[in-house]
């Protein structure tokens, strides 16, 4: 899951959309939620080239059950939804690595 709110800092979230997409294309197909917090997310969709939905969560229902973890955040979590891993962009430097260990993650559950 990649979740990020009204209050991150473009270039964050912008990064966590990078690896968002990577990590898709590691996996040949959508595999990560994007899920938007009380912002609309389609200036984000539009300079991002992300064409996938983005859940809109306009209540911040998400962070506050996650009891309002800091954003941008890509989550990892199990069937059971236990966070097994998370990792918070914040530029492009790494990118690939940083997907690429997400996915592996992923891939052990």
């Amino acid at each position: 899951m990649f979740l990020f709110s009204f209050y991150d800092c473009e270039d964050c979230v912008d990064a966590g959309f990078v690896i968002t997409k990577y990590i898709d294309e590691l996996n040949n197909g959508k595999i990560v939620e994007a899920i938007a917090c009380l912002v609309d997310p389609k200036n984000y969709q539009k300079r991002n080239e992300y064409f996938e939905y983005i859940h809109f969560d306009d209540s911040d229902e998400i962070r506050r059950e996650l009891k309002f973890v800091p954003t941008p955040l890509i989550i990892v979590t199990t069937p059971e939804s236990e966070v097994v891993k998370a990792f918070m962009p914040k530029d492009t430097i790494g990118s690939k690595a940083f997907a690429t260990d997400i996915y592996d993650t992923y891939l052990s559950l």
